[in-house]
């Protein structure tokens, strides 16, 4: 993913599950972690209520979390039980094409699909600083890690 083609889709609308659209460029100024998942991803689900829990320890002091699901809006019941069980407070949205193509693009694995999760945090300044493919052993350590020096922050 190159800081170019994110930088290009930070005003693309993203709908979220009550159709209501948001815009990474929202969250200027902040920093950002953003999620691909999908509920059919089982690391994707031992990572959510960790998301969460990071999103309640950090979101007064500058931190959001949005979650985007590959899941097809035609999921969307499938989708708000996955959000509910995990204990999902931060945003959640449906990926689109535009934003996919912009992060994921060149992380193609064997399958030719990108896979996730992949977690890419984003400075206040509008910059990836981070960028997490797949599940690893103390991933949750290095993201907060990542998170609490972006915040300046102690953790």
């Amino acid at each position: 993913a190159s800081q170019e083609a994110i930088k290009n889709v930070m005003d693309v609308p993203i709908s979220k599950l009550d159709d209501s659209t948001i815009k990474l460029d929202d969250y200027k100024g902040k920093v950002l972690v953003v999620d691909f998942w999908a509920t059919y991803c089982g690391p994707c689900a031992k990572q959510a209520p960790q998301l969460a829990a990071l999103s309640e320890k950090y979101k007064d002091r500058g931190l959001s979390v949005v979650g985007l699901t590959s899941d097809p809006k035609s999921d969307q019941q499938q989708v708000e039980e996955f959000v509910k069980k995990f204990n999902m407070t931060y945003t959640v949205a449906y990926d689109n094409s535009w934003i996919s193509s912009a992060f994921l693009k060149g992380t193609e694995d064997g399958t030719g699909a990108p896979p996730i999760p992949q977690l890419f945090v984003i400075g206040r300044n509008g910059r990836v600083v981070e960028h997490f493919i797949g599940e690893q052993p103390g991933r949750m350590e290095q993201l907060e890690k990542v998170v609490a020096e972006q915040l300046n922050v102690s953790r």
